[in-house]
Order: structure tokens, then sequence, then C-alpha cells
């Protein structure tokens, strides 16, 4: 099955992928034959300037700027600025254009073959009310973004799944100068599954990796512990009694019998496989500081409330098409993160 399936992915991104390139080919055109009439109206422009002009030719300059200098400097300035802005804005539109077009001409349907019974919003996500319900993330942000919304019927199971890209802006003041940071919230693929059971109480199961990462990079004692009360306190912890399944996760709920519950032997095998495969790709990521340990030690987090099952897999994105970047490169993560629906 997961042959067909990297064969139907290769098979949709490879049109996918001439497209882009005949889209950037046309985009460098279009920016070159704009620049060709920018700088040859410039150059007139220039020549207005009896100062530029006199330079040019050979002839002798005052050496002081006249008033037909100054407006013909100031003028091809602004066409210099012009030609700038227009640029990056053809960029950026185009870029959006490409993106909006592969998508619902050949990942829509890519998608809907295999999972026919979802509805499908290139712009859409999973609402914020929504993930503030799964409990995985302990305090409100400000900034909630997102795409590729899918909604519907995935093995009789009502799921909804898209990217999400939730943070904090801040700004800080010093004296008379203001800074702006940005505060990492999740970034990554988001998935709410309807189960067939009712859970009263929260289950968290946090495929935890700070332990390895405090052992991988050695830091002071006092950044550790900084960082360890930065972390979200899900309650108690229970141990499942099964070897491979404590070694990777770490999971948190107020009734030890809700554990043993859930976590029956098709789930537990599951998430080690899905535990194994991100681990396997998160090994070369390196923290960039403090910041980072805290916000993303963890491949993936989960968490069972009421009839609800919520996914949360950090540094995941299912349909990110740019210009600048070979859409054949996304297969191997579109290939698993199809797994990971799946599985769930």
């Amino acid at each position: 099955m997961q042959t067909s399936l990297a064969q139907q992915i290769e098979q949709t991104l490879e049109p996918v992928e001439k497209l882009r390139i005949q889209t950037r080919k046309n985009l460098w055109n279009r920016i070159r034959m704009i620049w060709v009439i920018g700088v040859t109206i410039v150059i007139y422009v220039l020549f207005q300037s009896p100062m530029i002009r006199n330079t040019i030719t050979g002839k002798e300059t005052s050496g002081v700027l006249l008033t037909d200098d100054t407006i013909a400097i100031a003028v091809a300035s602004s066409l210099v600025f012009g030609l700038l802005a227009s640029t990056l804005i053809l960029i950026i539109r185009t870029n959006r254009e490409f993106s909006r077009k592969a998508k619902d001409s050949y990942i829509r349907p890519m998608m809907l073959s295999i999972f026919p019974q979802l509805v499908y919003d290139p712009t859409g996500k999973i609402a914020q009310s929504v993930f503030h319900e799964s409990g995985l993330f302990r305090r409100s942000f400000d900034t909630h973004k997102g795409d590729d919304l899918f909604q519907g019927i995935i093995n009789n199971r009502v799921v909804e799944f898209s990217e999400l890209n939730v943070y904090d802006r801040r700004n800080s003041s010093s004296g008379s100068t203001t800074s702006k940071s940005v505060s990492s919230g999740f970034s990554g693929l988001f998935m709410r599954v309807e189960t067939g059971n009712s859970f009263a109480n929260r289950i968290i199961i946090d495929a935890d990796r700070l332990e390895a990462i405090f052992s991988q990079y050695k830091m002071p004692a006092f950044v550790e512990a900084i960082i360890r009360r930065l972390m979200p306190d899900y309650g108690p912890q229970r141990s499942t009694g099964i070897q491979a399944f404590d070694e990777r996760f770490k999971v948190y709920a107020p009734d030890e019998a809700d554990v043993k519950k859930l976590l029956n032997p098709d789930l537990t095998n599951r998430l080690i496989e899905i535990y194994d495969k991100l681990e396997a790709a998160a090994k070369d990521k390196k923290p960039k500081n403090q910041q980072a340990i805290a916000n993303a030690p963890s491949l993936f987090k989960l968490s069972i409330h009421g009839n609800s099952l919520y996914f949360a897999v950090s540094d995941v994105c299912l349909f990110n098409f740019n210009l600048r970047n070979s859409v054949t490169s996304s297969k191997e993560v579109l290939v698993d993160s199809i797994q990971y629906i799946r599985m769930l």
C-alpha cells in the first residue's frame, strides 16, 4: 500500500514540478521585460539632468546641483524604488497563484482519490477553539494561521486536519526604541478525530525528546532548569507497563484506568511506529537556542478528551509549494503525513 501511495504522489507531483518550472520561467521573463523598460526610462530621466548629461558627454560642469538636476535624480530614484516594489509584488502574487493552481488542479484530485469522503479547502484551517480544546498547549496565542483544511470521513470516523502556525507577536520597549519578537507556539500538522469511546478525563500522550536533547547537547544546569520550568504541566504521569512504549512516550492522566482503556495493543504499536519515523527524521535537527528547545522537544503530542482525539505533529507541512524549491522534494513528507493520518 505504501509503495502504491508513493507512486501516486510521485505521479501527481511530476506535473506540478513542470508547472513550477514553466511558471518560474515566465516570471523571470516578465521581470526582465519590466526592468529593461524601467531602466531605459530611468536613463532617459537622468539625461534630463544637465550635470549628469554633461559628465557623460565629457563637457565641463559647474559642480553645483541645479533644480533640473535635483528633479531628475529624485524622479529616477522613485522609478528605481517602483521597479523594486513592483518586482517584489509580482513575485509574491505569482508564487501564490502557482500554489493555488497546483492545489486546485493536482492536489485536490489526488487527496480526494485517497480519501474520497473528505472536503478540501486550500485556504481553511482548524478552528482556534478546536486547537484550545485539545489541551496540548497550556496558554493562548494571539496569532492563529493555517491552510490546507480537510474535513470529512475516514474509516467511518469524523476527521479534520490542516496545517497550523500558532504564535505570539510581542513588542518590547527599551528607552526610545521598540523591538518586535515572535514566540512560537506550534507549527505543523494538527488533526482531530472523533473516536468511538468517550473519556471524561483528559489523557495526554507526549513523544518527549527533552532528555535526549539534554544528553546530546550539554548545557549548564541552570539553563536546563529554566527550560524545564517552561514546559507545560500536564498533571500526574502514568506508566503503561509496556517498555517499548514507556521508553518513547510520557502519558499524563488523572485516572490510570482511562490509560488502560485507551492504550490497546493496536494503538500502542501504531504510535510507536509513528514515533520511530519522526525520530529518524529529527535526529539531525539541532535546536538553535534555549527557546527552540523549550518549544519543540516533542516529536508529536496526542490528547483524548470527550469523544475526540487530537494529534499535533511539529514541523510537518503538507503542501508547502513555492517557486523557489523543487516540488518533488516534498514527496517523502507527503507519504509519511498521509500514513500518519491513515494510522490514526
